[in-house]
């Protein structure tokens, strides 16, 4: 029976000479090994000279649990498991090659280390179950023994290649403490609650002659002698035999922003020691403490890195990099992607990444989905601040793409024409952690492949292409590392740390943040494969297990230090509440005194004012300008049907937009068939039809029998209109989209366009065997209509501002020797009648007002619907009318933000328009 020592919380657990007499010849076993740092760095302060060896309990079980064996660790293991699987086990599992099998694997692995911890067989897994009283579903056994054979079958192949698994070293038979033998005594250093293997260790332990000690900083009620465990308590519980009561206050605030204002509030006045933050690098602040306040000294994910960042933004790339017709292609949807991430930017010299964006946006709205080198665009201008980052980025995935083997990856790393990794890392990273250390030592296990016999080919793991395969195993290695911050200056500073990281520890005063329910306990998770009750019985650590460690570490905390600040978050509509943990301290308020302030938004407004009820001056929304200063000498403003459109819906955010170059973007989604693309291939279907026409009649007068135009002469049009159709390798998704361009899409353009010539022209506008004029778009425009036409005068209005127009008709058709003219659009979607009105002002405005026979109409290709316009002169003066009011508008108030509800909300995050409509 070990020997049982109970401290009280006012003892530094970490000075052992306060509490153990004879310390020589002793191993001292901590929970982890910041504990081990800081207890021998006392130890050292003290000038104590005894003969201690300082471990972690992980170090103590490796060192008991020793192979002589190579043993696989991470992907490595992860191959070896992978190796063993079955096509028909694939198949259950759903699982298509190397990579899929990650993450299960990771879940396998860590069940079997938990059954290997509490010394359970996996064999009697079911009976235990079954035992217990509880249930379990047939796809639950099923799925549990298809894993056990599984391992069962990993464990004779490590044997077959001579290897092995700390997972089947988890015996009693296998421990070994000779390492030990000139050692008298052992002392475990509140070890929170031990498994059935470290219970066994202690017996041997024992066994051995080495005397054990067992040491707890806790009530000598609450640890259970025959598990070593402790049992549930609450605040109470732990404080009743206390003569010192720390000073706790907590603040409520209404978010993480006035948390941390919270937070400042109290460190402009009081000496913290320590933070306590378990989400510190998951929030944005963490990227604003300055680091000559705060010392941020555990570790954190590489997750969280700019290096990582543009490993995933590669490996994005490399996913998604396209051989199609012989020529290779990025989504502009990713590279857009890519620039909005700083590393990336920086990496590859792009100074100002917002322009690039804007320029691939407006490629993006013109219905181009994909780059390639070169960008051999046809018909479409674009900035040329595009092209050096899209050669430089090609030039680096033909480096990667041309990896052949792990040697050659690693040829790539510090190399100007690979992975530069001082350009990838900040400058903090460089100097204050450690995380060059951990990407070689990274490359150095994937270099290790080339040592173990693990695998015969690539393809054994994954049918994607080699390099992408080893690239994958450094990416998917690296993703699980962590980075340790070492401290800036020696000077004193703020340490900010996990609670892991200070369990044990001790400090003068401290601040928790985040003590919010969900984090601070964490949310309850789905356990794999077992609900809670079944691990139960199986010995397996539940939910309420960690919780109990988690509030045990936490209370301690609070009892060793003189002043605690308890930081909470509670916001109702955001679904976040103060910590349970926070609650158990507040049933003892009273008699602790503990301080509750609401912080919220006190802080930041004088009088606490309501949002909700703040006053917003009218004149936000609007934006004054001088007609003469803003447009210059000519007083004219230019625009296009488009542009017209968006100055009558919306003219604050036409102003900001047009003049003000602020593009309110929206990251596009991946490659995929649009409305746009179907507009655009079925008005250039219309111009090849018109042309078609035009080329079989003599001059340009076309005397033609509509209705004999059948499927087979528009069926010919449309596939000479795909062969030739400019830009398509950029324009259609590169997947079965093509198939449905010529199998459906086809079929429903050709049913239109039939029905226009057989029913429009021939029935109902009776243009059968009359000679006209046909005027495809963009075709036989004279240098008149395709110059701006001025629409109202500078006199028309308040503004004193002429607006000129123009545009480009679909369709137009004038009949010879009569006054009968046609505009005609097609549409595939959506449309507004008013862009007629436009076009009949653009081309026959002098006619309209002579008396001549002009009509509008829009023509529905998909619904094969025809809509006739209304009266040409009404529309026009319709039009223009609303214009003018609108520069009216503008004359008084300046650029405003409509009244219209669906209009206001155009670019509402930088109108704020939001605020508008709640003032």
């Amino acid at each position: 029976m070990p020997i049982f020592k109970f401290l009280g919380f006012q003892q530094n657990l970490l000075k052992i000479e306060n509490y153990i007499d004879d310390i020589d010849k002793s191993i001292l076993v901590y929970p982890t090994m910041n504990n081990v740092t800081y207890a021998q760095k006392f130890f050292q302060d003290e000038w104590l000279f005894e003969d201690i060896l300082f471990l972690s309990m992980d170090d103590l079980k490796g060192m008991i649990n020793q192979s002589d064996s190579i043993s696989l660790e991470d992907d490595k293991r992860v191959i070896g498991l992978y190796s063993t699987l079955t096509e028909e086990e694939k198949g259950y599992f759903n699982i298509t090659d190397f990579f899929d099998f990650i993450k299960l694997s990771n879940k396998i692995f860590s069940l079997f280390n938990e059954l290997g911890e509490e010394l359970t067989n996996p064999e009697d897994v079911i009976s235990l179950i079954k035992d217990a009283g509880h249930s379990i579903f047939d796809w639950q056994e099923e799925y549990y023994l298809k894993i056990v054979d599984l391992m069962e079958r990993y464990r004779v192949w490590l044997t077959d290649k001579g290897l092995a698994d700390k997972i089947f070293l988890k015996t009693i038979s296998n421990i070994n403490l000779t390492c030990f033998s000139g050692y008298k005594r052992i002392y475990f250093i509140n070890q929170f609650y031990f498994s059935g293997f470290e219970r066994e260790v202690i017996s041997l332990f024992e066994k051995e002659g080495i005397e054990v000690t067992l040491v707890y900083q806790m009530p000598e009620a609450l640890v259970d002698k025959e598990s070593y465990s402790c049992i549930d308590f609450n605040y109470h519980d732990l404080v009743k035999s206390q003569n010192f009561r720390p000073d706790i206050k907590v603040h409520v605030n209404k978010n993480k922003f006035s948390m941390l204002n919270s937070l400042c509030g109290v460190l402009e006045k009081e000496d913290i020691n320590q933070i306590i933050d378990k989400e510190f690098y998951e929030n944005s602040y963490s990227k604003v403490l300055s680091s000559s306040i705060f010392s941020v000294s555990y570790s954190y994910p590489i997750t969280n890195t700019g290096f990582y960042h543009f490993l995933e933004i590669l490996n994005m790339l490399l996913e998604n990099y396209e051989n199609y017709n012989d020529r290779f292609y990025i989504p502009i949807n990713l590279l857009i992607r890519a620039l909005l991430n700083p590393t990336f930017s920086s990496y590859f010299g792009v100074e100002n990444s917002g322009d690039v964006v804007d320029e691939l946006n407006k490629l993006h709205d013109r219905g181009i989905l994909y780059l390639d080198r070169g960008i051999n665009l046809k018909k479409i201008n674009y900035s040329d601040v595009i092209n050096p980052i899209v050669e430089k980025l090609f030039l680096l995935l033909g480096e990667l793409m041309r990896v052949s083997s792990i040697n050659s990856f690693i040829s790539l790393i510090d190399n100007e024409e690979g992975l530069v990794i001082d350009r990838l890392c900040s400058a903090d990273e460089l100097l204050y952690s450690d995380i060059k250390e951990v990407i070689y030592t990274e490359l150095a296990n994937l270099k290790s492949f080339n040592f173990h016999n693990l695998i015969s080919s690539w393809e054994e793991l994954s049918k994607k292409p080699v390099h992408t395969i080893i690239f994958r195993l450094f990416y998917d290695g690296i993703k699980s590392k962590t980075i340790m911050k070492r401290p800036v200056t020696p000077k004193k500073r703020i340490k900010v740390n996990s609670l892991i990281d200070t369990r044990n520890n001790q400090y003068e005063s401290l601040a928790f943040l985040n003590m919010t329910e969900g984090a601070f306990p964490k949310k309850r998770s789905t356990q794999f494969l077992f609900s809670e009750l079944q691990r139960e019985a199986l010995n397996l650590k539940t939910y309420d297990d960690i919780r109990l460690r988690e509030k045990y570490y936490f209370f301690r905390l609070l009892l060793t230090t003189r002043k605690a600040h308890l930081f909470a978050i509670e916001d109702l509509d955001e679904n976040s509440t103060i910590s349970s943990f926070i609650e158990e301290l507040r049933i003892d308020e009273a008699q602790y005194d503990i301080d509750l302030n609401d912080f919220g938004y006190k802080n930041l407004y004088a009088h606490g004012e309501d949002l909700d009820k703040l006053e917003v001056k009218s004149d936000f929304f609007t934006l004054k300008v001088d007609s003469e200063e803003f447009y210059g000498d000519y007083n004219t403003l230019k625009l296009s049907y488009t542009k017209l459109s968006d100055l009558l819906k919306n003219p604050f955010a036409f102003m900001i937009k047009n003049y003000g170059g602020v593009f309110a973007n929206k990251l596009p989604q991946e490659p995929q068939m649009g409305f746009r693309f179907v507009g655009n291939l079925a008005q250039e279907f219309v111009n090849h039809i018109i042309n078609r026409i035009n080329s079989n009649s003599i001059g340009r007068d076309v005397f033609y029998k509509f209705k004999f135009i059948g499927d087979d002469y528009l069926g010919n049009v449309f596939s000479s209109l795909l062969r030739t159709l400019p830009n398509r390798d950029y324009l259609i998704p590169h997947n079965y989209s093509l198939k449905f361009v010529e199998k459906i899409l086809s079929d429903v353009l050709i049913d239109g366009m039939r029905n226009f010539f057989n029913t429009v022209m021939h029935k109902i506008l009776h243009l059968s065997e009359r000679k006209i004029k046909l005027i495809p778009e963009g075709d036989y425009m004279t240098k008149e209509e395709r110059d701006y036409k001025e629409f109202v005068a500078e006199t028309e209005n308040n503004f004193n501002l002429n607006i000129a127009v123009r545009g480009v008709a679909d369709l137009r058709i004038e009949v010879i020797n009569s006054d009968e003219k046609y505009v005609i659009d097609f549409k595939t979607g959506s449309y507004n009648m008013t862009q007629l009105a436009l076009y009949l002002y653009i081309y026959y405005w002098g006619e309209v007002q002579g008396g001549d026979n002009v009509k509008s109409a829009i023509y529905q290709i998909i619904k094969n619907k025809w809509d006739d316009g209304k009266s040409a002169e009404e529309s026009i003066e319709k039009l223009k009318g609303s214009v003018i009011d609108v520069l009216n508008e503008i004359t008084s108030a300046g650029f405003y933000i409509p009244d219209n509800l669906k209009d206001s909300k155009i670019y509402e995050e930088i109108t704020r328009s939001d605020l508008m409509r709640r003032s």
